[in-house]
């Protein structure tokens, strides 16, 4: 399917199944949509080729998912979701004895990390990043996602000692978020090498944060 017809066909998101077996019915055609994106690519992706992995009729899919598109929809959101949470955890967490530096660090690296170790889930965000690109639905969750996540992020900074006005934490908080972004633009070139990126990308936010923090 081409770019420009992919992008006619408007997300539409499904009802949440009640059921027990309705729930896992979705979790197994989320499961197969994760599997096929990650091995496959989005522009292979098809509900056919979902229901047959998930074991089930297209007419089965289509009680819970009206496209792929709804399909794609779901994944993405709950990706985000699963960030976020990760997040709120160390908000919520007991922060004594952290630097913005050292918070910043394990953040990442739990973030960050699993690219070098499991190349499957790289390639299941990287099109995931790009159907963002590809549906305006998507572009405007991820605007709110963004933005939330700025907010976590500047509340954990001043937690942990750096001094900043709040519109300055927040950008702050942002710029740390929307690394991740350039993170992944940069895992598209062929050759790139995600460890050193990743080493990069540390130490120029790093300079940053302790620009910040009292000495």
């Amino acid at each position: 399917m081409s770019e420009s017809s992919q992008k006619s066909r408007k997300v539409v998101v499904r009802k949440a199944p009640s059921q027990s077996r309705s729930k896992e019915k979705v979790q197994n055609i989320l499961a197969a949509a994760k599997s096929l994106l990650a091995s496959e690519g989005l522009e292979k992706l098809t509900t056919n080729r979902i229901a047959k992995l998930a074991g089930l009729s297209i007419g089965s899919l289509y009680q819970y998912f009206p496209n792929k598109q709804a399909i794609i929809h779901q994944l993405y959101s709950d990706w985000l979701q699963s960030v976020r949470e990760l997040l709120r955890e160390y908000q919520a967490s007991d922060l004594e004895g952290e630097t913005p530096v050292s918070i910043m660090q394990t953040m990442m690296d739990q973030i960050y990390r699993p690219h070098d170790l499991d190349p499957e889930e790289s390639r299941y965000e990287a099109e995931l990043n790009k159907a963002m690109h590809l549906y305006p639905e998507l572009q405007a969750i991820d605007h709110r996602h963004a933005r939330q996540i700025a907010g976590i992020l500047a509340d954990i900074l001043r937690k942990t000692g750096v001094v900043a006005t709040d519109d300055v934490l927040f950008q702050l908080g942002l710029y740390s978020y929307e690394l991740y972004g350039s993170y992944e633009a940069m895992l598209q070139h062929e050759g790139t090498s995600p460890g050193l990126i990743y080493e990069w990308q540390k130490q120029g936010l790093f300079s940053i944060i302790e620009s910040y923090t009292k000495k």
